[in-house]
């Protein structure tokens, strides 16, 4: 795939690299339960507009310099130094009359998302054996 190069206001975006960070911006504030690009703004500073362009792979590197500043500052408040590597999404369907499990969230963790499945199946047999 050719990499290609545009002009963003009086920037130079690698759009490749824009596309990346886009990306990586959006799980980011996915993760954190922000939900809309309003509240984003709201707790950024910057305007919705250029939250947009930024997640869509089209801003300048200025913006997204400073959306990922902001979030890692955020982060490190709060205490999550994962910056969205070693995740995960698992979904499981219609086991024992359960319906649809998914779990999204950090690779750490599947194994107690496991256990966790487990033990509701069993549940659920146990409940179907008394029935």
């Amino acid at each position: 795939m050719a990499r290609r190069r545009v002009a963003v206001g009086l920037a130079v975006v690698d759009t490749d690299d824009a596309a990346e960070r886009g990306r990586r911006l959006k799980e980011r504030r996915m993760r954190h339960d922000i939900k809309s690009l309003r509240e984003l703004a709201e707790k950024t500073g910057v305007d919705r507009q250029a939250i947009a362009r930024a997640e869509a792979g089209q801003a300048s590197s200025a913006t997204y310099d400073r959306l990922e500043a902001w979030f890692d500052r955020f982060e490190e408040e709060i205490g999550d130094d994962d910056e969205g590597g070693d995740q995960v999404e698992i979904e499981v369907r219609d086991i024992v009359g359960i319906g649809q499990v998914i779990y999204r969230g950090p690779a750490g963790d599947v194994p107690e998302f496991e256990a966790m499945l487990e033990r509701l199946i069993e549940r659920q047999r146990r409940a179907g054996r008394d029935q």
